[in-house]
């Protein structure tokens, strides 16, 4: 893990080991991102974020979350959520009434929509997003691998970047060659 660090950058594994590696490394504040491989179990990020004031976390939900539940994770730490859709076969339809409902929440209580998708797959659910007016984060260089920087979807992660509301998360860089 360390070989694939890129300079200034706190893994999770890091903050976990102590915030000593953040004072280290001048960080002030950090988020952690929700693990896929817990699916929606949410608990030890939060409780991360409530041990440590310092850090934010994002969580993986489900679209009928209540919004009593979003409101204490948000008293809790918790910043955004995360789509886990890499190698997702069947991705959501998110401009059902359902999705808008629930990006309507995320807007309001000003968290962000952190999304991992191959690039080549990013276009639609960026305009979708956009369009729901919410904060987005594109995980992992926006897997620009796909059809390189002239892929479309990676050119909907440079434009959604431009406006001000889009960041893109620094991870993964082992992937390029």
């Amino acid at each position: 893990l360390a070989a694939c660090r890129l300079e200034g950058v706190i893994t999770v594994v890091d903050a976990f080991n102590g915030m000593a590696t953040l004072d280290q490394h001048g960080v002030k504040y950090a988020v952690l991102a929700a693990a896929s491989l817990f699916d929606d179990y949410n608990e030890y990020s939060i409780e991360a974020a409530r041990r440590h004031k310092r850090l934010r976390t994002t969580a993986i939900v489900k679209p009928t979350i209540d919004p009593y539940v979003m409101r204490m994770m948000k008293d809790d730490g918790v910043v955004g959520v995360r789509f886990q859709w890499r190698n997702v076969k069947n991705l959501p339809d998110i401009t059902t009434p359902e999705y808008t409902k629930f990006f309507r929440r995320v807007r309001d209580l000003d968290w962000h929509v952190h999304i991992n998708q191959t690039a080549d797959k990013l276009a639609a659910p960026i305009a979708t997003l956009q369009a729901a007016g919410v904060k987005l984060v594109i995980d992992h260089f926006g897997h620009p691998q796909k059809g390189g920087p002239a892929c479309e979807g990676f050119q909907a992660v440079m434009r959604a970047v431009d406006n001000g509301r889009t960041w893109i998360k620094l991870s993964a860089g082992y992937r390029f060659e």
